[in-house]
Formats: structure tokens, sequence, C-alpha cells
């Protein structure tokens, strides 16, 4: 039975997840950047070239049917050898790789990726590429280089060991050569990469770029490998980077370096007295009136410097440059060594504020950037404190941001995370409570009224057992608060809200005036019995005797898939909603 050539092809194809959503939202579609289907692969009158990464899947769909020739390049032998020395994971992940000729390694920030990749390099001691996403990772990768392997020494600066192929030096030497990504796809004879046994490509989540793909389709090493700590990407676009590569094949978790750290992991959450009266679906337009908030500004100034006053080394971060250099104005009088970080600060003013900080043994220092420059190659295992001054939802956001602080540095013990939560606007609660899963993932514990609590105490997955648990203990009145309400869920609940008033309990729901139009909704609680109060506040939450706070990613009488809540005891914060729903009733 011959294959089909379409059913073959077809397993290079899928539905970009961008040209849908813009779609569905009605925004412009630019076809050359954001088509509709990508498709992978290459043909000649003769063959068809598929993708290295989809080998497996393609011989376990078509098996015999299918005949593949893999024609590889197994490099020269150079002189290097480890000077290092791995721990168990590292060494675990060594022996993964060693399996597989592609493959992709899922590595936190501050697990050591780039040990681990020079360790390879040593292991297979054949000629190789290391491909870069820009010149920022450089330094950081030399002078790896010179601090883990041992190679032969030149006498004359040109005939250094090490190449570099980026901007204006271009100096293949064939035997570990350091390239920057933009550099490689402008080479005009691609041949050049075709002499290489093993590719190494850090950060390797870009691949998916049309700029990578370029230069992944002229590769043809034995091996080829790729590290990231964050091999998902926002628009959905990891399926190609698995095409290129293979799959994930080695994974470091938290667990696994967490042992390894010599320092304590602390999040502090700070809930913020920010609320809108009007709705606005729009997230920039809520940040920007968000970043002039005096009393949100007021609440990171003073714990900035409450940090600085414990001889602490800080980072700021936040989505605007306009916050940025708010926040700048009113601490630069706190010390000399203040510095703004940001996109349009001159390139070489950069470089310089990191090297000076890299090495500050003598100083303590704030440091307030913009959160799209902490990526690749921001390296300054110096920082003990951070500050998520905007709001965001992404997971891996979190990791990147985070990971700054997780290289290992002498005399770090503690690093801090201050998170600030503006629970008072509903969308915004819950991308905290999106952030908070991965603080819970990095092991982090929680600071509240001074005391130590293990993070999985507060987030709650499968919160409504929990939340109801609290809700039979109270003594006095509840309060829910949900900005939608669905008869199926009041149904549900009937009974138990019942029980409760039962015993004595007031219950009081919040819901907005729009509700009103709900005939059937509002006509079940009233018949339940519970208070009906009506606010145009923009909060999910349930109040528990003036004492314990849930606050859910959803209201209580919303669908209540992929719900998770954080319970907190503060009663500061439980005033001020109480306050606010009675302002906006």
């Amino acid at each position: 039975m011959l294959l089909h050539l379409k059913q073959l092809k077809r397993q290079h194809q899928f539905g970009i997840r961008n040209y849908f959503l813009f779609q569905n939202t009605h925004r412009p579609i630019f076809h050359k950047t954001t088509p509709a289907i990508l498709s992978e692969y290459e043909e000649s009158d003769k063959y068809l070239y598929p993708s290295r990464g989809l080998k497996n899947k393609l011989l376990k769909i078509f098996g015999e049917r299918l005949q593949i020739e893999e024609i590889t390049e197994s490099g020269h032998e150079i002189e290097v050898q480890f000077k290092g020395e791995l721990v168990e994971y590292q060494e675990k992940i060594i022996e993964k790789l060693d399996k597989h000729d592609l493959g992709i390694v899922k590595a936190p920030t501050g697990s050591g990726k780039t040990i681990m990749a020079l360790a390879l390099i040593t292991k297979y001691k054949t000629s190789t590429l290391i491909i870069l996403p820009g010149k920022e990772l450089l330094k950081q990768w030399k002078r790896q280089i010179d601090n883990f392997i041992k190679y032969p020494e030149a006498k004359l600066k040109r005939d250094h060991y090490i190449g570099e192929y980026t901007g204006n030096k271009k100096k293949l030497k064939g035997n570990i050569d350091i390239e920057t990504i933009q550099s490689l796809a402008n080479i005009e004879d691609f041949a050049i990469l075709q002499r290489y046994g093993l590719v190494i490509i850090d950060e390797c989540h870009h691949c998916a770029s049309n700029t990578y793909r370029t230069v992944l389709k002229r590769l043809n090493a034995k091996r080829i490998y790729g590290f990231t700590a964050t091999p998902e990407r926002q628009d959905g676009l990891e399926e190609i980077t698995c095409m290129y590569l293979g799959n994930i094949v080695a994974k470091v978790s938290e667990k696994d370096i967490t042992k390894y750290r010599d320092y304590e992991q602390v999040l502090i959450p700070r809930f913020t007295t920010f609320t809108m009266l009007e709705e606005k679906s729009n997230f920039m337009e809520v940040v920007n009136i968000l970043i002039k908030n005096e009393k949100r500004n007021h609440l990171i100034i003073t714990d900035v410097v409450s940090e600085f006053k414990e001889k602490r080394n800080i980072i700021i971060l936040s989505d605007r440059v306009e916050h940025l250099e708010y926040l700048y104005d009113q601490l630069r009088h706190v010390d000399e060594h203040i510095y703004l970080y940001l996109g349009k600060t001159d390139k070489k003013d950069k470089e310089n504020i990191l090297e000076e900080l890299r090495y500050a043994n003598n100083f303590n220092y704030i440091i307030l950037a913009s959160s799209k420059l902490i990526g690749e190659g921001f390296d300054l295992p110096s920082l003990e404190t951070m500050f998520m001054a905007t709001p965001f939802s992404w997971k891996g956001r979190t990791k990147q941001y985070s990971g700054r602080l997780h290289r290992q540095n002498e005399g770090k013990e503690l690093v801090r995370v201050y998170d600030y939560v503006d629970h008072k606007v509903g969308f915004l609660a819950r991308m905290f409570n999106n952030r908070l899963k991965t603080y819970l993932s990095e092991g982090y514990n929680i600071l509240e009224s001074s005391e130590l609590s293990p993070l999985n105490q507060y987030l709650y997955d499968n919160y409504i057992k929990a939340l109801e648990l609290d809700m039979l203990n109270a003594k006095e009145e509840i309060i829910i608060h949900s900005s939608k309400i669905l008869l199926s869920l009041i149904k549900k609940s009937y009974q138990f809200i019942q029980s409760l008033l039962y015993d004595g309990i007031s219950v009081i729901v919040v819901i907005k005036s729009q509700a009103l139009k709900q005939n059937d909704e509002i006509a079940y609680l009233k018949g339940l019995g519970v208070k009906l109060i009506y606010s145009e506040a923009q909060i999910n939450n349930i109040i528990i005797d003036n004492k314990i706070l849930w606050i859910p990613n959803r209201g209580y009488y919303e669908r209540q898939n992929n719900v998770n809540a954080f319970r907190i005891e503060d009663v500061n914060v439980i005033e001020e909603i109480i306050s606010i729903i009675k302002d906006n009733t």
C-alpha cells in the first residue's frame, strides 16, 4: 500500500492560535506574520524533507510504509576537558540526553543549564556550535566556558580556540563557536553550518520564529539539544520547536534544585486599595490608571525603602517606563546607587550598570527595570529582593522574573518577592492567583502578619470544600460577593446555605445591580432568605465573621471549572473590602 503524500504532509501542518484569536476578537490580521496554517516541510521532485523532530512520530504512524534516509554530520574531534563537577540531577540530565540525538531540556533558572551544556561538549568532544538569541548572553557563555572547560591555549589572540560569530566579530574556529541567531540567519553560505557534530541552542523556546527556522532547516549535526526554562509559549507555537528539536526528553524540577539552594524563599503579598468604579475590559487601560494610583505607589515606595534599610540588593519590575521613572524620582534621594534600566537606556550604559553591580561587594543597590528586559542575558546573582510592581498572568513570566533571584551567590541567605495584589479588581485578582500557583511550584513560603507559613495552606485548587468548612464554622455572619450569578449554582448550594441560616448565621449576598434583570435567580435568593445587597464594586470574595477572607478567581455563584482561591486572615484588608462594598451600594 502506497503512502499517501498528503497524509504525510498533514503531520507538518497545524493551525496558528493567534490567527483564530485575532479573528474572534476582530483584530487586524497580516497573513505574512500571522498565517492561518504553518507547513514545516520541504520537498523536491524525488524527496520530501520532514522535520527531524517528527521522525519517531512519523514512524509510529506510517511504520514500514515510510522510508527515511537520515544524513547527519558527526563533526571532528576537539581537545576539551570538563573542569567542573556536576550535582546529581545534572548528571541524570546528561544520562537522559545521551539516549537521544535530538531533545529539549526544561530546566529552571539557576539550575545550571549552561554548565550542563558545557558538560555535553566535553563528553562528546566534537566540533560544537552554540546558538544564542542575542549578544546579551555572549559574555556569560564565554565566562562559563573559561570557568568549566579546559581547552588548548593560544599564544596569539587570533589563534584562540573559541570562535565567535556576532555582529562585527566573525571569527569561526570550527572547534567551539558561539553565534547569535541573527548573524547566522544572514550567512550567505549555509555550508558553514554543516561541519558541526553537536549544536547547543540556548533559550530554545525562540525556535518557533522565522529567523530560527531559517537556520534550523540547514543544520545537519548528529546531535542537537535545546535548553530552556519555559518551553511553553503564549502564542502556542511550541509545537514548531518540537518539530526541529524533538520533544522534552529531560526535566529539572524545582524540587531537584531546592535542596541545593543555600537560601530561603519568601513571598510577601501586599494587598492594595486600588479599585475601579467603572468596568473596563481593556487591561492596558486599567494598568495605565493603576500605575498612577498614589496609595499603591506609596505602598511600593515604603516597602522598597524598608528593604533597602536592611542592606539588601533590590530590583523593581514594571511594564511601564512612566511608572519606573516616577518611582525612580521618589527613590533617588535614598542612596547614590539607584539605577534605571530601560529599553531607551543606552546599550553601553546598560552593560556598565550590570558590570558594576555584578561585582558590588561594598554597597547595596536598587535597580528599576523594564520587565521585558529581564530575560535572557540578565545575570545579576547578587539580587536578593524583587518587587512585582505591575500585574501579569502568564506563568512563564513569573518563572523568568523570580528566576533572576535564584542564582547562587556568596552570602545569599534569603530571597524575597513582593507581589502587589490588586484584589478589588476581579481579573487582576485572578492574575495574582495564577502567579501564586507558580510561586508554590517554586518552593516559596508566604509571609503574613510577620509569620512564615507554607504557601500550600493558602492556595486551593479545589477551594469549595475548604471554603465551606470555614463557612460551617462561622459564628455570626458570611458575606458572599459574586459578580455573576447562575441559577444552577444557586440551586446547587441551596440546601447548604439554608442550613447556615437555620443555625442562625446571617448570610449576605452582594451582587451587581444589573443582576436585577435575572428574575429567576433573584427569586431563588430571596426565597432562600439571604440578605441581598447591590454593589458595583468589581470583586469576588467571601468574608467569614470579618476574620477570614477568601479570594477566588471566580465568584461563588459562577461556573466552578479551573477555579482556585487565596485564603487570608487580615482584618485590615477585610475592613477595606467592606467599606468599598458600602461606598458602592
